[in-house]
C-alpha cells in the first residue's frame, strides 16, 4: 500500500532493531503479536521514544486492557484514534486501514459536534434519542444509544479531574505559608494538655503574634476580621438549609444566622419542643417563625435517621445547605437530661402547634398522592408519626439498629462500665434546678470523657461517638444529595463542624479522648474525599474547626482555672461565624468556593 508502513511488532527488541530513519511514509506498528510476557509499561516507553522521531504513526493492538494501557502511558501525544486501535488479529492489513479511516472520520464529526450545534440547535434535541451512523454505501451500521451524548450523569464515571487536584495543591500551600509566619505555640496545645493557668492571652488567638492586653483574646487586625464575620451577611432567600443538632450552643447561633439571612431552616433535635420555646423567646421571633421548623431526631438511632430521611426528601421541593453540626464530646447519663426530658413532655402536652413553623412543599413525585391528606398544614406531633409509619412501610429500604441507650449487658472496659459506675450516675452529680455558665444543667462529675484514656473508655461509649459524630453524617450526605441536586441554585453547600482533635499534624496530640479524635478524624477524611467528588456538582463540602468556645474539663479543674482568671478564647456566636463563613465566602460570585478542605479562624489549614 502506497504511503504506509505496515511493521509487525512482537516484541520490545523488535522496535530497538528498527532504524525509522529509513521511513518516509506514514507508519502503522501492528502489535497484535506483542508478547504477553514483556510489560506494556516498556512498550508504551519505547513508543514515547519513536514518536519523537517519527511524527505519524498508528499503533493496533488486540484487546481491550492493552488498548486501556498504552492510552493512558501515552495519552500526551496526539489525538487518541489516530494513534491506537483495536483489532483482532484475522483482520487483514486492509480491512485495518480502512477501520482506521472510519474511526478518524468519526472522531473529527464529534469534536466538531459543538460548532454544527450552534448553527443548528434544533439537531441537539434531535440526536439526543439516536444516532445513526452509516458506511460509504450508505447502509446503516448501528445505533447509538443516548449514551453517544453526553449528559450530566456523565461525569458520574469519571475520574477526578486534575485540575481540581490542582486547586487544592494552591489551598495547601495557602495553609503552609499562614504555618510559616505563625508561633508554633498555640491555644491548641493548651487545649489539648488541660494545663491553662499556665498561659494566659500573651498571644493573639488567631495569628499568635504577642499581646500587651493581658486580658485581650486578639490583636486588633484579628478583632477587626472577627467582628467582621459576626456581622456579615449573606442573601440566602428561597434557600432551604438543615442544621443538625440546632437547640443550643453553636447549633443554636448557625441557625439564627441562616434565619436572618433569608434562609428556611429546619432544625434538627432530641428536643424538638425545648428547642422551639428557646427560639420563640428572642426578640426577633415573629420576623422568621414562618421559616424555621423543628424536627426530632436521634443521631444515635439510626430508625430516626431514617424516618427523618424520609420525611425530608417528602416535604423539602430542594436542599440548599447541610450542616452536621450535631457531636458527642461528653457522654452524659440519663439523670442529666431529667429536667430536659421533664420540660419537653409538658411543652410537648402543652404546644399542641409546637411544629406549627412552616409549611413545606412537598417535591412532585409517585409519592405525593400518598402523602397528601393534609397538603397545607404543617408537621404536626399528632399528624408526624402516622406519616413516619406510613412511609417505613413502603419503603425497601433496610434499617439499621443501633441502640441510644446502654444495655445492663453493655461492654466493659478495663473492667468498669461507665454506664452503671455509680460514681457518674449518681443524681448528686447533677443538682436538680442548677445551670451551668452555657445555661445547661450543671454537671458535677469528677472525671468525664473528655479526661479519659483508652482502657477507660467503654465500648457503648465508643460506639456512640463515632455514630453520631461520623456514621450519622455519612448517612445524611449520601441519602440527601439527590435533593442537593434538585436545587435550582449554582451553588450548594455542605459543612462538617470539625475540631483539632481529628488532626494528624499535630505533634502535641495527648493520650485523652481518643474516640473523639478518631470520630473526628473519620468526619475529615469523609470531606477531604468526598468533597472531591461533589465539586463538579456545585456542592461544595467542608470541615471547619469552631475554635475553643467551650471548656470540656471535669467541673472542678475548669473551676480552678476559672478562679485564676483562665477563660476560653472565643464565645460560641464566634464559633456559628467560623462555621458559616464558606457559605459566606461561597456565596461571593467573585469567590471560588472552598471544597474538600479544613478551615480553622476563615482560613485553609492543615489536616
Amino acid at each position: 500500500m502506497q504511503g504506509v508502513e505496515f511493521i509487525r511488532v512482537e516484541s520490545v527488541e523488535t522496535l530497538k532493531t528498527l532504524n525509522f530513519d529509513d521511513y518516509v511514509d506514514q507508519i502503522i506498528l501492528d502489535c497484535r503479536w506483542f508478547n504477553v510476557d514483556e510489560t506494556y509499561q516498556r512498550l508504551a516507553l519505547k513508543l514515547n521514544m519513536l514518536h519523537e522521531k517519527q511524527q505519524i504513526f498508528i499503533v493496533v493492538v488486540k484487546d481491550k486492557p492493552m488498548f486501556y494501557e498504552l492510552e493512558s502511558r501515552c495519552r500526551q501525544h496526539q489525538n487518541i484514534v489516530q494513534k491506537l486501535i483495536i483489532a483482532c488479529p484475522e483482520l487483514s492489513n486492509e480491512e485495518l486501514l480502512e477501520s482506521g479511516k472510519l474511526l478518524k472520520s468519526a472522531y473529527n464529526i464529534e469534536a466538531d459536534l459543538p460548532k454544527i450545534f450552534r448553527m443548528h440547535p434544533l439537531l441537539k434535541r434531535k440526536l439526543k434519542g439516536k444516532i445513526k451512523r452509516k458506511n460509504n454505501h450508505g447502509n446503516e451500521l448501528n445505533e447509538l444509544s443516548n449514551q453517544c451524548v453526553s449528559t450530566q450523569k456523565a461525569g458520574n464515571s469519571r475520574s477526578t479531574k486534575r485540575s481540581i487536584f490542582n486547586r487544592m495543591k494552591k489551598f495547601q500551600a495557602e495553609a503552609n505559608k499562614r504555618d510559616t509566619e505563625e508561633s508554633s505555640e498555640s491555644f491548641d496545645e493548651i487545649e489539648e494538655t488541660g494545663n491553662a493557668s499556665r498561659t494566659l492571652y500573651t498571644k493573639c488567638y488567631v495569628c499568635k503574634t504577642r499581646l500587651f492586653d493581658i486580658e485581650m483574646t486578639f490583636c486588633k487586625p484579628c478583632f477587626d476580621l472577627n467582628d467582621q464575620m459576626l456581622k456579615a451577611k449573606t442573601p440566602l432567600h428561597k434557600r432551604y438549609a438543615i442544621v443538625t443538632g440546632g437547640r443550643i450552643k453553636i447549633g443554636l447561633y448557625i441557625s439564627l444566622r441562616l434565619l436572618r439571612d433569608g434562609c428556611n431552616v429546619i432544625v434538627t433535635t432530641r428536643f424538638p419542643n425545648c428547642a422551639r420555646n428557646t427560639y420563640s423567646e428572642l426578640p426577633d421571633y415573629d420576623e422568621w417563625k414562618d421559616r424555621i421548623q423543628f424536627k426530632k431526631l436521634d443521631l444515635m438511632n439510626m430508625h430516626s435517621v431514617q424516618e427523618f430521611i424520609l420525611w425530608t426528601k417528602s416535604n423539602l421541593p430542594h436542599l440548599d445547605i447541610l450542616i452536621n453540626n450535631a457531636a458527642q464530646t461528653i457522654w452524659r447519663p440519663s439523670k442529666y437530661f431529667n429536667d430536659l426530658q421533664q420540660q419537653e413532655n409538658q411543652l410537648a402536652l402543652t404546644n399542641t402547634n409546637s411544629f406549627d413553623s412552616f409549611t413545606m412543599k412537598r417535591r412532585h413525585n409517585s409519592n405525593q398522592k400518598k402523602h397528601s391528606d393534609d397538603d397545607s398544614a404543617a408537621i404536626s406531633p399528632a399528624t408526624e408519626e402516622p406519616l413516619l409509619k406510613k412511609q417505613k412501610a413502603s419503603s425497601d429500604t433496610p434499617t439499621i439498629d443501633i441502640v441510644s441507650k446502654p444495655s445492663t449487658s453493655s461492654y466493659k472496659a478495663n473492667g468498669n462500665d461507665l454506664f452503671h459506675n455509680p460514681v457518674n450516675n449518681n443524681s448528686v452529680w447533677f443538682p436538680h434546678g442548677l445551670k451551668g455558665d452555657d445555661g445547661q444543667q450543671l454537671d458535677l462529675r469528677p472525671m468525664n470523657s473528655w479526661r479519659l484514656k483508652l482502657t477507660d473508655i467503654p465500648f457503648s461509649e465508643l460506639l456512640q461517638v463515632l455514630t453520631v459524630n461520623s456514621v450519622a453524617p455519612f448517612v445524611l450526605i449520601s441519602q440527601l444529595k439527590p435533593l442537593l441536586l434538585a436545587s435550582p441554585f449554582e451553588r450548594k453547600f455542605i459543612i462538617n463542624v470539625s475540631a483539632m482533635e481529628g488532626q494528624f499534624s499535630r505533634f502535641n496530640k495527648g493520650p485523652h479522648h481518643v474516640h473523639t479524635n478518631m470520630a473526628k478524624a473519620a468526619l475529615n477524611m469523609l470531606t477531604r474525599t468526598t468533597g472531591i467528588e461533589f465539586e463538579p456538582e456545585r456542592i461544595y463540602m467542608t470541615a471547619v474547626d469552631t475554635g475553643w468556645c467551650t471548656d470540656e474539663r471535669p467541673y472542678e479543674q475548669a473551676q480552678y482555672e476559672k478562679e485564676k482568671g483562665f477563660r476560653v478564647p472565643l464565645t460560641e456566636e464566634d464559633g456559628a461565624a467560623r462555621v458559616y463563613h464558606p457559605i459566606h465566602h461561597g456565596m461571593n460570585e467573585n469567590n471560588k468556593p472552598y471544597f474538600a478542605v479544613f478551615l480553622k479562624n476563615y482560613n485553609i489549614h492543615h489536616w
